[in-house]
C-alpha cells in the first residue's frame, strides 16, 4: 500500500501527513505538513514489462551475450580461450552499463517524483494562503452588510432556501460564534447583548440579525481551503454574496465549481476575475 494525494493521486510521504487530524478533521496540521483528509492509501502495483527481441533496437537495448557451448568450447579448445573470455567480459560489460542506465532512470524517475511532489505541497501552501486573504475581504464585506438597519431584498429567498436546504444549519459548531462575530459581538454576555438588541430592534433590523446567523453558519464552513471542496452550503452562500456585489476570487470560485484549482495563478493571485466589487448599499 501507499499514500497518494485524493486529487491528484500524486504519491506522498508519509511523513509528511499529520495523523493526528485523521479523528479531528476541523483540527489545523502541523506546520509543514498536510491533512489527513488529503490523502489515502491506495494499492502499490509493480508492473512487469516483457519486449519481444526484435524490437530491442527501437528502444535502444542490447541483447546479453551468451557464452559458447560446450561443443564450440572442445571444438576451439586449442588457441581460442582467450576469445571466449573476452566474450564474456564484454557481456558482463554489456549488463553492467545496463544495470547503470536502469539505475540512473530509476534515480531520474524518483527525483522527478519528489519535484512533483514539492510542488504540489507548495501549490497547497499558497492556495491555503490565497483562500485565508479572500475570508478576510469576505468577512468585511459581509460585516458591512449586517450593519444596515434593513436586509437586502434579495435576504428573504436566500434564507427561506438556507434554512430548507441545511435544516441543522445554525446548531452547527461554532455556527453561533461565527455570527456574533459578524455583528461586532464577542466575549462573555454577547448572547445576552444580542437578545436585549432584539428586544427594542425594529422588525426589520431583527431580519438582519436572522440573516447574520445563518451568514456566520455558512462562513464558519468557508475555511482557507474551500477551494478543495464543493461544498452546497458555502456555494449558497457565496453565490448570495455575489449577488450583492461582492466580488469573488479563485479560490471562491474553485469552491463554486466554475474553476478548477489547478488553473489558479498561485504567483499572482491578485488578478482580477470579475468586475470590481461594490459596498453593499444601505438600504432606505
Amino acid at each position: 500500500m501507499m499514500w497518494v494525494e485524493v486529487d491528484t493521486g500524486a504519491l506522498v510521504d508519509p511523513d509528511t501527513i499529520d495523523f493526528d487530524t485523521r479523528d479531528h478533521p476541523d483540527t489545523e496540521p502541523a506546520e509543514g505538513l498536510r491533512h489527513a483528509r488529503e490523502v489515502e492509501q491506495r494499492e502499490h502495483i509493480l508492473a512487469e514489462y516483457f519486449l519481444p527481441r526484435d524490437h530491442l533496437d527501437a528502444v535502444g537495448l542490447l541483447e546479453r551475450e551468451t557464452t559458447n557451448s560446450s561443443d564450440d568450447l572442445a571444438t576451439n579448445n586449442a588457441g581460442e580461450t582467450s576469445d571466449e573470455h573476452g566474450g564474456e567480459v564484454e557481456g558482463e560489460e554489456l549488463a553492467a552499463a545496463r544495470r547503470a542506465a536502469n539505475t540512473e532512470a530509476a534515480a531520474q524517475a524518483a527525483a522527478a517524483q519528489r519535484e512533483a511532489e514539492r510542488l504540489a505541497r507548495r501549490r497547497v501552501r499558497e492556495l491555503n494562503k490565497q483562500g485565508e486573504a479572500a475570508k478576510t475581504t469576505r468577512v468585511e464585506f459581509v460585516t458591512a452588510l449586517l450593519a444596515r438597519k434593513t436586509p437586502p431584498a434579495q435576504a428573504a429567498g436566500f434564507l427561506a432556501h438556507a434554512l430548507v436546504s441545511h435544516s441543522g444549519l445554525l446548531g452547527e459548531y461554532h455556527a453561533f460564534s461565527s455570527a456574533l462575530k459578524l455583528l461586532g459581538l464577542s466575549g462573555f454576555g454577547s448572547r445576552e447583548e444580542l437578545i436585549a438588541t432584539i428586544e427594542t430592534a425594529k422588525p426589520a433590523r431583527c431580519q438582519v440579525i436572522v440573516l447574520a446567523l445563518v451568514l456566520g453558519a455558512y462562513e464558519n464552513r468557508a475555511e482557507k481551503d474551500l477551494w478543495r471542496y464543493a461544498d452546497r452550503g458555502v456555494r449558497l452562500y457565496l453565490e448570495f454574496l455575489r449577488e450583492l456585489g461582492n466580488q469573488l476570487v479563485p479560490v471562491e470560485l474553485a469552491a463554486l465549481g466554475e474553476i478548477k484549482s489547478d488553473d489558479i495563478d498561485i504567483d499572482n493571485h491578485t488578478a482580477p476575475t470579475e468586475p470590481d466589487a461594490q459596498e453593499p448599499a444601505e438600504a432606505a
